[in-house]
Order: structure tokens, then C-alpha cells, then sequence
């Protein structure tokens, strides 16, 4: 109903109007469409430049993802790519950084019991205690 509210309305206007004015109408409604279509490809190619530039930096990237950076005018979406190639960047170096540094055995590598040994202990603390000394004996062998 609104749409057809919105196109009675326009045809009233147009009614009103004398020709030079209809003319003018359609010429503004015409140049507001192109304007319209110009910005709408030059999104589409900032999305591309966009997707580009990610992709350069190793970036697993979607479509929402991109919608995020992409901006009408180039210099913004262009800062706006870098902010989130350096946001990925100092994530992958923290990532890095916390799988590079590890677990330090806890023993020097000589079991005194086994496994079985250790399930055997009837005391819960006593045998959470060995367990914690002795994880290798329970992580699963690859």
C-alpha cells in the first residue's frame, strides 16, 4: 500500500506540474539514478580492492567481513584494512608466542611407577598428586 501511496503521490505531483518542470523532474530523477549507480560501483571495486588487500595480508576473509572495512571513499576503506590487517597480525604473533612457549616436563623423564601403579593408590589426593607428577603416562600417544 505504500508503495502505490508513493506512486500516486508522484503521479499528483507530476499533474501539477507544467512541462518545463516535468522535464526538470525527470532529468534530477534520472541524474539522482546515475549518482545513485556510481556509488554503487564504486562500492562493489572498494569491496574488491578491499578483498585484495586482506587476501595480500593472509587473511581469511567473508563478505561480512569486508562490509566492515569498506567505506565510499578509498583513503577510509584503505585505513580501515590496514587497522584489521594489524589487528590479525598482533593476534597471530600472540598466538604464536603462547604456542611457542610450551610445557616444561615436570620430571626429568624417569617414571618411578606406571600407570597402573598409580591408579592403584587408594588415597585420591596422594594419587592426583602422582597423576600431576606423572602426565605424560596419561596423555594419549599420537
Amino acid at each position: 500500500m505504500a508503495r502505490e501511496k508513493a506512486k500516486q503521490e508522484e503521479a499528483d505531483k507530476l499533474k501539477k506540474m507544467n512541462a518545463d518542470e516535468k522535464k526538470d523532474y525527470e532529468l534530477e530523477k534520472v541524474k539522482s539514478e546515475a549518482d545513485q549507480a556510481k556509488a554503487e560501483l564504486a562500492k562493489y571495486r572498494m569491496r574488491d580492492e578491499a578483498r585484495n588487500l586482506l587476501s595480500e595480508a593472509g587473511a581469511q576473509i567473508t563478505d561480512s567481513d569486508i562490509d566492515l572495512v569498506v567505506t565510499a571513499e578509498a583513503e577510509s576503506t584503505q585505513a580501515n584494512v590496514k587497522a584489521l590487517t594489524d589487528l590479525i597480525k598482533r593476534v597471530q604473533d600472540s598466538t604464536r608466542k603462547d604456542l611457542l612457549k610450551g610445557n616444561t616436563p615436570r620430571n626429568s623423564g624417569s617414571t618411578s611407577m606406571s600407570k597402573e601403579q598409580i591408579m592403584a593408590v587408594k588415597d585420591p589426593a596422594k594419587r592426583q598428586k602422582l597423576i600431576a607428577e606423572n602426565i605424560d603416562l596419561f596423555r594419549p600417544s599420537k
